[in-house]
């Protein structure tokens, strides 16, 4: 079954003061299973890299492009954009941001499961009957 990624997935392995437990375990999965990311996906981690970097000096931007290089060293498979529709009808249902509701409409359309630590992402997931990835984290 493939996985979709969601950036606060995997984002705590660039970041020295988080818990990295689950993202290692998403790291693990990797290996015997596609990862997708909907193409949103690129700009929440540069996004979240940069504010890292820039506003709260919590890692050098050397780090920064490291880590963008190991992410994209991880096969994701970038899948094209959703129905919007469908991301319009999870946003209304369960309150999520489009952002959100993207990793969300990806895991249905592609019959994934999800590797996300949000817990809003979380609920609807379960509440879409779309699998979790578990781990401890």
């Amino acid at each position: 079954m493939p996985l979709v990624i969601d950036i606060s997935a995997i984002i705590s392995l660039a970041l020295r003061d988080e818990n990295p437990v689950y993202a290692e375990a998403v790291v693990d999965a990797l290996a015997e299973t596609q990862g997708l990311v909907p193409s949103v996906f690129w700009y929440e981690l540069w996004n979240g890299l940069a504010t890292n970097v820039c506003k709260r000096a919590r890692l050098s931007a050397e780090d920064a492009e490291a880590f963008v290089a190991a992410v994209e060293g991880l096969g994701l498979q970038t899948a094209p954009i959703g129905v919007s529709g469908e991301v319009l009808r999870l946003c209304f249902t369960h309150g999520l941001t489009a952002y959100d509701a993207a990793y969300l409409e990806l895991a249905q359309r592609s019959d994934a499961a999800l590797a996300t630590l949000d817990e809003a992402l979380r609920r609807a997931a379960i509440a879409e009957g779309v699998e979790l990835l578990l781990a401890d984290a």
